[in-house]
């Protein structure tokens, strides 16, 4: 199992409680990692270590910087809107209800992990038992690349990188 280490950090009632964004620090040492191409030290208990904000800002077309928001990372624009990155077993309450909702109106994008859709600005993508949840609802900054759909959808996009970082 590739979570089987994975630490659950997602309450349900404490997705979007306002806090303050903190800086990205060092955790503990990790035990289930990801080894990237680029040797980054990915770890998917440590969702802004999946990713960087300079890979983030090329998808979404502006400069974004990362904030660890402890069970998600938030990707802060210059308008203080973000995008927030967010990995959790695909079996838990909170990724089928993220992943499920509106199962008539999603958008399903093959060849993008196990299983990849999404509804509005929000993307689930499942590879393994691990759920990548992208959810752009919140940028307050806006470019071309926003308006792209299907395997272009920059939140498809993160999701897509996240996961080739997921042994």
């Amino acid at each position: 199992m590739k979570l089987a280490a994975l630490v659950f950090l997602v309450a349900c009632g404490q997705r979007d409680q306002a806090r303050p964004p903190q800086p990205v620090v060092a955790a503990q040492p990790p035990v289930a990692r990801a080894q990237p191409a680029s040797g980054s030290g990915a770890d998917i208990k440590r969702p802004c270590s999946m990713i960087t904000a300079a890979e983030v800002s090329g998808i979404v077309g502006f400069t974004v910087t990362a904030h660890d928001d402890q069970f998600r990372c938030k990707f802060v624009d210059g308008k203080t809107g973000w995008l927030s990155l967010e990995l959790m077993e695909s079996t838990s309450r909170s990724a089928r209800d993220i992943c499920e909702y509106a199962p008539d109106k999603r958008t399903a994008v093959p060849g993008v992990g196990d299983a990849a859709s999404y509804f509005g600005a929000t993307a689930c993508v499942k590879l393994g038992d691990v759920a990548i949840i992208v959810d752009g609802a919140n940028l307050a900054e806006h470019s071309d690349a926003l308006g792209h759909a299907g395997a272009q959808k920059p939140e498809i996009l993160v999701a897509k990188l996240v996961a080739s970082r997921i042994p």
